[in-house]
């Protein structure tokens, strides 16, 4: 008698759409977004303004019955900090709180923004030796926590747009020094998207993401496209 594999658990953006708190079009988006600049799902989310993270926290506090942690208003137990290498920390924006004894077992009390992140709580486990508990926190939070805790920055997290511009060179373009921007703050497209509301900016950018990653346009399309001024249409 063979016996049945385990169910395979969800991935966030799978759980969130289940939820109806995104689409299918927002999770496409964040994950192009993702692709591109890095970070995790559930910030990229938020950056785009497809959720807040006071959505995004209630919703995992409901759906795993897991306790949200003010990370930044919370004394965290220095014993619990000397457990969690500083580097494991900041690869998975995560910061141990306390240490709970329940009888025998001792159990090290872990903020995280996502407990889906299976990896996050395994890797800890190997290193500690100990068992984790996971709560809740925003990445905004933690983000402040590691560096107050550490003294070190969580540089791993690319889902914040970058100060510099993030050159590509054109298919089969010649290397003048004439490259084309994305999400660069002096490019065509940046002067175009920031004339727009602060509510359709983040949809054009992820719109941009999906045209150029579908193939549908090049970079230097959008760009040429983006120069040339609109035509005005008078009534005789």
């Amino acid at each position: 008698m063979t016996t049945a594999p385990p169910p395979k658990r969800k991935k966030l953006g799978e759980l969130l759409l289940e939820a109806k708190l995104i689409d299918d079009f927002q999770l496409r988006s964040a994950l192009a977004h993702q692709k591109k600049w890095g970070g995790r799902l559930g910030a990229n989310l938020i950056g785009l303004g497809f959720i807040t993270e006071r959505q995004l926290l209630d919703y995992l506090a409901g759906k795993f019955g897991l306790e949200i942690v003010n990370v930044l208003g919370t004394k965290l137990d220095s014993n619990a900090l000397d457990k969690v290498p500083k580097d494991l920390a900041a690869k998975h924006c995560m910061i141990p709180v306390r240490i709970e004894q329940q009888g025998p077992v001792s159990y090290l009390v872990l903020a995280m923004s996502d407990p889906t992140n299976l990896t996050a709580v395994d890797d800890v486990r190997f290193r500690t030796g100990m068992n984790v508990r996971p709560v809740l926190a925003g990445e905004t939070q933690l983000m402040k926590a590691i560096q107050a805790a550490y003294g070190i920055a969580v540089l791993d997290d690319r889902s914040i747009m970058p100060e510099e511009p993030i050159r590509h060179q054109a298919a089969g373009a010649p290397r003048s020094g004439e490259d084309f921007v994305i999400y660069g703050m002096k490019t065509t497209q940046e002067k175009e998207i920031k004339g727009l509301t602060g509510e359709a900016q983040p949809l054009i950018r992820a719109l941009i993401e999906i045209l150029i990653e579908k193939k549908i346009l090049t970079e230097a399309e959008i760009n040429q496209k983006l120069a040339v001024p609109p035509k005005r249409f008078t009534t005789p």
